[in-house]
């Protein structure tokens, strides 16, 4: 049976997995940002939800 909050919990888990992939991606020394904004589609019907952001600041050397 179809789980709607394990679902959405799953699609959270999936948006912050890919945006750590892109801050890991990001060259260490400079910061490194994604905007991801998220949209279901049942059907026809598209919802796209509030942006989120993530954020990672670059690493200083020897800090």
């Amino acid at each position: 049976m179809f789980d709607p909050s394990e679902f959405i919990r799953e699609f959270m888990l999936q948006i912050q997995r890919d945006a750590a992939q892109a801050l890991a991606a990001a060259p260490a020394d400079q910061d490194a940002g994604v905007l991801v904004t998220p949209v279901l589609v049942v059907g026809d019907r598209q919802v796209e939800l509030d942006p989120i952001g993530f954020y990672r600041p670059a690493e200083v050397p020897g800090g």
